[in-house]
């Protein structure tokens, strides 16, 4: 069975998300907790922590490379991911998503999946502390892996002047004959220091939490790693990190490398 965190494919799911935020204003800390110490993973993770917010005129593509040495006589995966960020105006933004992935078998480098996703920023534009957005996503997969859609509720928390946090919640519903059963969930958090160098050191953490219908962390795979961040000149930036492996389920290290170009 899949984990929320290898993104599949194509998606059909309506998701009703009826959310009352003053209620709900203290579960992203609880979200933050639980997954800063463990990341949901895969071979070759090229996720981030999504940011919720969303500003008027972005246009930014990156691309995002992930390698994961041979383990145990098994040979070297890797992960070419290319997409492009567009917002649609001071609420909503639009990503598309192509990679292809080399597991290290006979057939090379593949076409992995393509997957398109929308933000719905759920913040008041004078919000300085707290930023909030749902995200819904589709994406279609290779290989015979199921088809899904998501919707992901992403929080970015100001600590103080140079520490932010962030916690992502993740829904995945799966279609088809290998679909998992129930909606995949998943957690993502991030702790983040701006230095006075225009540098972000980071802390990532995913924690792949199972399903509605098998709900727990045990043998569930998980990651956490240090993540370095810096700009350019020209629009440019790079992310270079390592995520390790937390327990058996999960490669020793998966090495990742990020370069974005603002338009």
């Amino acid at each position: 069975m899949q984990t929320c965190a290898q993104i599949p494919g194509h998606s059909y799911l309506i998701m009703t998300f009826a959310l009352s935020l003053p209620a709900l204003r203290h579960l992203p800390f609880l979200v933050l907790f639980a997954s800063i110490i463990g990341l949901s993973a895969q071979a070759q993770n090229t996720g981030g922590v999504s940011s919720p917010i969303v500003r008027d005129g972005t246009r930014v593509l990156d691309y995002r490379f992930a390698f994961v040495p041979g383990e145990s006589g098994n040979k070297d995966r890797l992960a070419h991911r290319a997409q492009g960020t567009f917002s649609l105006d001071e609420k909503r933004q639009w990503r598309l998503i192509a990679q292809a992935r080399d597991q290290g078998g006979p057939d090379g480098l593949e076409f992995d999946y393509l997957k398109t996703e929308v933000w719905w920023e759920l913040s008041e534009e004078t919000e300085t502390r707290w930023h909030s957005a749902l995200r819904f996503g589709g994406a279609i997969r290779n290989g015979g892996a199921p088809d899904a859609v998501g919707v992901d509720w992403l929080n970015q928390f100001a600590l103080s002047e140079h520490l932010s946090a962030r916690a992502n919640l993740h829904t995945l519903k799966e279609f088809g004959d290998r679909a998992a059963d129930g909606i995949l969930l998943q957690a993502r958090a991030s702790l983040t220091y701006r230095l006075e160098s225009n540098l972000d050191v980071s802390l990532l953490g995913f924690h792949a939490l199972g399903s509605t219908d098998d709900f727990g962390l045990r043998n569930r795979a998980q990651q956490a790693g240090p993540v370095v961040s810096g700009r350019l000149g020209g629009g440019w930036g790079w992310t270079a990190g390592n995520l390790f492996g937390l327990n058996d389920e999960t490669p020793d290290h998966d090495f990742r490398i990020w370069i974005s170009r603002a338009l």
